[in-house]
């Protein structure tokens, strides 16, 4: 009977060894990367990939429009430039021993009116010439009666008169030095110059 007893725990710690070898040798479970997570990861990378193109085309848009803003202001820089450049280096030019207005004289007036009422913060001095024939005294006078018709003129226009100075001088500052009609004709003139 004790042999029997013993068979039945021999097979019995047998079967129980077997089953834990059974269980600890048998398939191990591993978990894999659920398919749900797998296309979470690629489209959270696609999201980050979008996310960095939108970020450098906005960065490019920004960039083409400061581009175009300088440009902008280069070409608006220019265009004033070239403005006051005419405004200054046009003469209004009066006929002999006169200082009336030329209908030429008033076309260029309104130009320069143009230009004065977007440049309100500047002061302008209206310069009066003479030829060389008369008197010192004489050419002076006349050269303050031009630059006075040329400021009332402006005046008259809607231009404030505290932005505008007159001086005479006479024959003193020709432009050309000759003594030709055609010098003559250049230095009998109203000239414009900024303070």
């Amino acid at each position: 009977m004790q042999e029997k007893l013993f068979i039945k725990s021999l097979l019995c710690a047998m079967v129980c060894g077997f089953m834990i070898f059974a269980v600890s040798c048998g398939p191990k479970v591993v978990k894999s990367t659920a398919p749900e997570e797998v296309v979470e990861n690629v489209e959270s990378q696609d999201i980050y990939q979008d996310d960095a193109a939108e970020e450098e085309e906005m960065n490019r848009q920004r960039a083409l429009e400061e581009q175009l803003l300088e440009e902008q202001r280069i070409a608006e820089e220019a265009v004033k430039k070239e403005a006051l450049e005419k405004f200054i280096t046009e003469n209004v030019y009066f006929d002999y021993n006169e200082f009336f207005l030329t209908e030429d004289a008033q076309e260029r007036l309104k130009d320069k009116w143009m230009w004065l009422k977007d440049n309100m913060d500047i002061s302008v001095i209206i310069e009066g010439h003479c030829d060389s024939r008369g008197t010192t005294e004489y050419n002076l006078g006349l050269g303050e009666k031009r630059a006075e018709s040329v400021r009332t003129f402006l005046i008259d226009l809607g231009i404030d008169g505290a932005m505008l100075t007159k001086i005479s001088y006479g024959e003193e500052k020709p432009v050309d030095p000759g003594n030709t009609p055609s010098a003559w004709a250049k230095n009998r003139r109203v000239h414009f110059t900024i303070e």
